[in-house]
């Protein structure tokens, strides 16, 4: 059919059917300029031969109009053993470009896999910030602890960034005085992030945090740190809050 409305329903039911017959039509469709019939002949091509269409998914990430939500619904049809055999593989091979979105893919279908997958992906791009804050906004690996704390002091606002709100999902009671000590005397953004990871830290009480607030005479660091520990229904009860000029 010349019309697109037929065509779209027809791979959807091919699919549906498992129709290998379908195969070479998908095929044909997959690179369609229409966003809706190349997902519908994605679709149908990881419904009939998940195996064969894995890696065709793999090479089309960066299709205009697929969403990366979308790309892992699809992936999610593989055998486990194919996807991550094919994850694995373009992460070892994709150029730095596309390795960002790649690892928000492996992150969501292959999670235990993630924090190796990132480790290699490192060795291979170790001076690539984009990467970088993608591992850290992604990571939750207490073995990825070094690597988070150290780029608590990167000198790219960004990363640091990242590397701080990290610290609060895989951080310690022996990380406040680090966190203690952005709070204090970061930037606005910065300031921010701390707090929330310190009020995240294991074993942080009100009893702690309230101790923390006695020793900040930064007026935006006190502020960030009450608006924290209002948020906790820890903050004492004779305590003036005001929100700092920039929020």
């Amino acid at each position: 059919s010349g019309r697109t409305d037929l065509q779209l329903l027809a791979l959807q039911v091919l699919g549906f059917l498992k129709d290998s017959a379908a195969l070479p039509m998908a095929e044909k469709h997959l690179d369609a300029s229409y966003p809706l019939l190349s997902l519908a002949a994605a679709k149908a091509l990881m419904e009939i031969d998940p195996q064969s269409a894995t890696p065709l998914i793999m090479d089309r990430l960066e299709t205009p109009g697929w969403p990366l939500g979308r790309i892992s619904q699809l992936l999610r049809i593989a055998p486990p053993k194919v996807l991550r055999k094919h994850l694995a593989a373009h992460l070892d091979h994709e150029s730095s470009e596309h390795i960002a979105n790649l690892l928000l893919i492996f992150h969501t279908l292959a999670d235990s896999e993630f924090d190796h997958a990132a480790k290699r992906v490192l060795r291979r791009f170790p001076d690539d910030l984009s990467i970088l804050r993608q591992i850290l906004r992604l990571n939750n690996d207490p073995a990825m602890h070094p690597l988070v704390q150290f780029s608590c002091s990167h000198a790219d606002d960004d990363t640091r960034f990242a590397a701080l709100e990290a610290l609060g999902r895989i951080g310690s009671l022996a990380d406040q005085d680090l966190l203690v000590e952005h709070l204090s005397h970061d930037g606005w953004r910065h300031q921010q992030a701390s707090a929330r990871a310190l009020v995240q830290l294991p074993g942080m009480t009100a009893t702690r945090a309230q101790a923390i607030l006695a020793t900040l005479d930064n007026p935006d660091s006190i502020l960030h740190w009450q608006e924290a520990l209002y948020n906790e229904s820890w903050l004492p009860a004779d305590s003036f809050i005001e929100r700092p000029v920039h929020a």
